[in-house]
């Protein structure tokens, strides 16, 4: 139970920060929507899909392997370790961000045209290259706030980029239109950038006491030198790399498949538009929760990793937890999608309202899988990792390409939920294997419920005329009973002598 408590207070920081992000995204999305309609979302789409694609293969996923290499570094008994891996991520991150601007720029003229429409609009994909380049900065210095565990700061950083990169890109916006789109990632990558750096600074990297207590012999070992441990990064990256990219790869290619099927331009940019907006408004809520947890997972996860069973111990909390905390938005977002796409949009992506409930379900899975997948970067099987990742993405390419073919933009979704199916289902049987992972019967029954509760919210949105009477007072029946259920269940987790959950108890009596 204190290990619940430990995922919970380290996902508060975050979490607070990630809610705020989450109300500055919402606004953010409102005004591109209303300003930009459904074809100019289409192109924003299209180039935050670019955009996303080229500051994770152009980090070649060092700020990643950055994370893991340095809370190994933190528990190791050589003084040398940790200043010799903090160096070499500061200079590999510089290093790439340089080469990803230098790619942006020379190769302007072949992406024009494809991605953002008209040939003479050369000077939109280096604007978006500048993004990247600030983008793989910001994620650097991210990575040393998450490799020391420091959730408040790496909350600080996380809500000052967004109030100012939100407010910079709602004026660009506002002023500019569609002209601005390119510049909107340029700004928003600066801010993040200048926000994350500054709190970085405010991290306490020096040795901790076990590591100036160490052997200073171990110095000169091999694997403590700079370029053992660049090598070692780097592999690891690579590998980290493609499996980041890889859903970011399908979607922008599913983008590309609905604009192309559509039959014209203009009718393809405005499915794209729709297919986006349905995907952001159902993983906003998931997003900002993984976002939280995740910020903590992957270090504790690694320094549990050679003791086995607590190793699984905490995947199958972060399952539990993780589940219990997205069921609310989940649905919530099934429920009022309708009026979630307009409040988010405007009444032009309620057309978008199928591809939800697709999306949810994937959503849920992805909850329900990525914990599972972490045991494979904490120990660096790296082939293996890669392996899963990489035989999903073609799996989820297929999926996509014939549902598309049958279905039109709703296929899209459809897939997503159907790859998700298939992932959690491989990486679980694959984690059985290599470390000797089950879920719990706690995480079995928690998915089985979850799912249920997805069904009840479908057939009640299905059944009933958004808007109506029945709709909305069994939504807010159902939603209400979801969020007691997931409430009551989290209080249950925590220790009886915890601060946290007398508080709850002292509001709400029936978790005693």
């Amino acid at each position: 139970m204190k290990s619940h408590l430990a995922i919970l207070k380290s996902s508060a920081w975050v979490g607070g920060s990630q809610g705020i992000v989450l109300l500055f995204t919402l606004a953010r999305f409102k005004i591109f929507a209303v300003v930009l309609g459904t074809a100019g979302f289409g192109v924003l789409e299209l180039l935050l899909s670019t955009w996303e694609l080229g500051y994770l293969i152009g980090g070649l996923g060092l700020a990643q392997a950055g994370i893991r290499y340095i809370a190994s570094a933190r528990v190791s008994t050589s003084p040398n370790t940790l200043p010799t891996t903090l160096r070499v991520l500061r200079d590999s991150v510089a290093l790439t961000a340089i080469i990803a601007l230098a790619v942006f720029y020379f190769f302007r003229g072949a992406a024009a045209g494809r991605v953002t429409g008209p040939e003479d609009a050369w000077w939109i994909i280096p604007v978006v290259g500048i993004g990247v380049f600030f983008q793989i900065l910001c994620e650097g210095e991210k990575a040393v706030i998450l490799g020391f565990r420091d959730a408040p700061k790496l909350a600080f950083g996380n809500t000052a980029g967004i109030i100012a990169g939100t407010l910079c890109s709602i004026g660009l916006v506002l002023a500019l239109k569609e002209k601005s789109v390119a510049w909107v990632f340029a700004v928003s990558s600066l801010c993040n950038w200048l926000a994350m750096r500054w709190q970085r600074r405010r991290v306490d990297v020096s040795p901790t006491t076990s590591d100036a207590g160490g052997d200073a012999s171990t110095a000169t070992e091999p694997q403590d030198s700079y370029r053992s441990t660049l090598r070692g990064m780097l592999q690891l990256g690579l590998v980290l790399m493609p499996s980041a990219c890889f859903s970011f790869l399908v979607l922008f290619l599913t983008k590309l498949w609905i604009r192309n099927h559509a039959g014209t331009p203009e009718i393809g940019e405005s499915e794209v538009g729709l297919f986006g907006q349905a995907y952001k408004v159902s993983g906003l809520y998931v997003n900002f929760v993984l976002a939280a947890m995740a910020a903590d997972f992957l270090p504790r996860l690694t320094e549990s990793i050679h003791r086995a069973g607590e190793a699984i111990r905490n995947v199958n909390e972060q399952i539990e937890v993780g589940i219990l905390m997205v069921m609310p938005g989940i649905i919530g977002v099934v429920l009022f999608r309708d009026a979630a796409l307009t409040i988010i949009g405007s009444s032009e992506f309620v057309a978008a309202r199928d591809m939800v409930l697709w999306f949810t379900l994937g959503c849920l899975g992805r909850v329900i899988s990525w914990p599972v997948a972490y045991l494979f970067v904490a120990a660096e099987r790296k082939r293996t990792f890669f392996l899963l990742e990489s035989t999903s993405t073609v799996v989820h390419l297929a999926l996509v390409w014939f549902f598309i073919q049958w279905f039109g933009t709703v296929g899209g979704a459809m897939a997503f939920a159907a790859l998700y199916v298939f992932y959690g289902a491989y990486v679980t049987l694959v984690a059985g294997r290599g470390f000797g992972f089950r879920p719990s019967g706690a995480v079995v029954v928690t998915g089985v419920i979850s799912v249920g509760l997805w069904m009840v919210a479908c057939v009640l949105t299905t059944g009933l005329r958004a808007g109506s009477f029945g709709h909305v007072g069994g939504g807010v029946v159902v939603l209400a009973g979801t969020c007691g259920l997931c409430l009551w269940r989290i209080v249950s987790l925590l220790p009886e002598d915890s601060r946290l959950r007398a508080r709850v108890l002292k509001v709400i009596p029936f978790g005693k």
